[in-house]
Order: C-alpha cells, then structure tokens, then sequence
C-alpha cells in the first residue's frame, strides 16, 4: 500500500517541481494534496505517537531556523523585514510541513542542510535571471530522489540510528 501512496506523492511532487520552475509558484491544489499524502505515507510507515512528535521537532527547529534569519534580516537592514514573497515564498513555506512529516530529525536536519547546499550550487551554476530561487520545487526533486533511494535500497527516512553511526 504504501509503494502506491509513495508513487502519487512522486507524481504530486513532480507538479510541484514542474510549477515552481516554470512560474516560480505552487498552486494550492497542487500542494494541500501533497502534504495530505505524505503525512498518510509518513503515517502508514510509523506509529502516530512517534510521527507527531517527530514532525514537531523538526517544525520547532525549522520555526527557530526561520525566526533566527528574520532576525538577522532585521539586524542587517535596520529595520523589520518581512521575508514573504520578496526572499521565500508561500509556497515555499508551505511545502516545509511535507519535508518535517516526512523525515525522523536527523534525516530532516541532513536533508535539509544539503538540499539547501545543492540549492546554492544550483544557483552559482545556473545563473538564471532574476534572484528567485525556485526552493519547494528543487527540495521537491532532492525528495523524489530520496523516495527512491529508500525503495530501493530498504533504507528509512524516519531511523536516524545510520547517519548518527556515520557522524559518531
């Protein structure tokens, strides 16, 4: 069952991407469904007690990660800035729940910091005009990459016990 649910989220997911790259946007009826999906994917794969404690770890740090840069924007600029629609977008914000519920903490916080990384590679390479960073719909291939990987190779997005024993 979930090798079904996990090929619609894919196929949500590619829409997403295919948006964001070609309008710089993400339609609601494209990413409500997306985060329905993969919290029954993330629900079919772990028991509810952990998964909400899990997406709230991840959401908390991702709340902290943003408040922290908002003050920092504030510290540079002299003044409050609101970040939305003029450095991260809607959707963009809005595709971050689909990442928290999708990832134990560690795996959230590996993904997140390389994904980011790729991103800033992806922009040094392709120096495309305008300085919009089409984030949700690059995260959205690095995480179709990711379902993939753990078909194939029976890994888990939610055990953080490997990459812990390859940093520790």
């Amino acid at each position: 069952m979930h090798y079904l649910i996990t090929l619609l989220l894919i196929v949500f997911l590619a829409g997403i991407v295919f948006h964001d790259l070609k309008y710089l946007s993400i339609p609601l009826y494209i990413l409500l469904p997306v985060i329905v999906i993969a919290g029954l994917r993330s629900f079919l794969l772990n028991d509810s007690g952990r998964l909400v404690e899990m997406a709230a770890v991840n959401m908390l740090g991702t709340i902290l990660v943003l408040l922290v840069s908002c003050i920092i924007l504030f510290v540079l600029k002299g003044r409050v800035f609101n970040p939305l629609n003029s450095l991260i977008g809607a959707g963009d914000l809005l595709f971050l729940p689909v990442l928290c519920i999708s990832f134990s903490p560690v795996n959230y916080w590996v993904f997140f910091v390389v994904s980011l990384l790729l991103i800033v590679i992806f922009r040094l390479i392709y120096k495309a005009p305008g300085r919009y960073i089409p984030l949700a719909g690059i995260q959205s291939v690095i995480l179709v990459i990711a379902l993939i990987l753990t078909e194939v190779a029976s890994i888990s997005l939610f055990d953080d016990q490997p990459i812990l024993n390859l940093i520790l």
